[in-house]
């Protein structure tokens, strides 16, 4: 038996702030190694795409009556547009970063229902160039898998994520913020089973938080 402190923790975790530090991870490994870095500019690009919708459905839960319907009913876009008129703000879908907004999901849906194809092509073909050059063929899909479109994709959403959190006004995390948590101490008297177990209880915090976790899972 050991004398023990009663423990009591609760935490909240962002999800949206998770997919965007690692979009945002991805990225940096890609950009110092971008040869061979196909696949963590794909996962980057989606993990935008994933973190702006997440983080218009955390708004929607907290501004608009009947979320959970529209959640599942609405489009990314008919989603930004509700959205922004509950709290009061229009934004500019003919200029960055709003302009990428339909390019961004219309790849996530692409990615999400691509189905196999087949690319064929004919010409001529230097003797002094590598075989596996002529292998791998772009399809529609693949094409648009680029280093260059990967860093747009992050940069706008990240400006269309601090837009939104400006413009709405909300409590909420910090941009960035992974997790929030806080513990409280008691003492037990007398002695207890160190090994007694826990209690786990679902649900937000209800008093300031007191520890939480940045996108580069440091703790704060």
């Amino acid at each position: 038996m050991t004398a023990v402190q009663r423990i009591k923790a609760s935490t909240t975790v962002y999800p949206f702030n998770y997919y965007r530090a690692a979009a945002r991870t991805l990225l940096e490994e890609a950009r110092e190694n971008p040869e061979g870095s196909t696949f963590k500019f794909l996962a980057a690009m989606l993990f935008s795409a994933f973190a702006l919708e997440s983080y218009l459905n955390h708004l929607g839960g907290l501004r608009c009556k009947g979320w959970d319907v529209c959640e599942r009913r609405l489009g990314p876009k008919e989603k930004l547009v509700l959205v922004a008129a509950h709290i009061g703000a229009k934004p500019d879908l003919g200029r960055r970063p709003f302009q990428t907004f339909g390019e961004l999901f219309k790849f996530r849906d692409l990615s999400v229902h691509a189905r196999v194809s087949s690319t064929t092509v004919t010409g001529l073909w230097a003797e002094d160039k590598p075989d596996s050059e002529s292998i791998f063929l772009r399809t529609n899909w693949t094409e648009q898998i680029t280093l260059d479109k990967a860093e747009r994709f992050f940069e706008d959403t990240r400006a269309m994520l601090d837009w939104l959190y400006r413009e709405s006004g909300c409590p909420g995390p910090v941009p960035g913020t992974l997790e929030q948590g806080e513990r409280e101490k008691s003492p037990v008297e007398g002695e207890v089973d160190a090994h007694e177990g826990s209690e786990h209880e679902g649900g937000g915090l209800r008093s300031p938080p007191r520890r939480s976790r940045d996108s580069k899972g440091n703790r704060r």
